[in-house]
């Protein structure tokens, strides 16, 4: 299913949009449930503060998220300086993320046992042309969570002291 739900992914399109594809493809015929159960992305962003996380003593424009749902998932895209920065909710099923290029994945100590952190690059071409593409995921309370970033670089530090800072406000 990913080579197929990766067709997606094209040069000119969105990463946050490409990655919400992909988790919505391994959603299909999953029995997914109500998107309307899972926690609003956006409140959860804010309540982190997203932004001292990424970008930990720099003074970078926010843009706040806006929320996208459908049957498989609830995702918030936000901009953080020159980063987008995504934030998936949905069932189990959706953990179909891919990265065109992977650098590293490494498991994650304190977010459970399937908790990944993948570093990698974007297709080349378009707006993303090849750019760092770097995600995290967790399973918790019947959820799949991933939180995304891209379009720059971050740090593993930032991006795990992220996730950390969601892993018990997921519930």
């Amino acid at each position: 299913m990913k080579s197929n739900a990766l067709t997606r992914c094209r040069p000119g399109r969105g990463l946050l949009l490409c990655f919400a594809s992909i988790a919505a493809a391994g959603a299909v015929g999953a029995g997914a449930t109500s998107a309307t159960a899972w926690p609003n992305p956006c409140t959860l962003l804010t309540r982190v503060h997203a932004r001292t996380s990424i970008a930990e003593g720099h003074t970078v424009a926010v843009k706040l998220g806006t929320v996208t749902k459908n049957s498989a998932e609830t995702t918030c895209s936000e901009s953080i300086g020159k980063l987008s920065i995504g934030l998936i909710i949905g069932p189990p099923s959706a953990n179909n993320l891919s990265v065109p290029h992977v650098v590293s994945e490494s498991s994650v100590t304190g977010l459970g046992a399937n908790a990944t952190l993948v570093l990698g690059s974007s297709l080349y071409g378009g707006e993303t042309n090849g750019l760092p593409l770097d995600y995290i995921y967790f399973l918790k309370s019947g959820l799949f969570v991933a939180i995304t970033v891209s379009n720059g670089t971050t740090t593993k530090t930032a991006l795990t002291a992220l996730a950390t800072a969601l892993y018990p406000l997921v519930h």
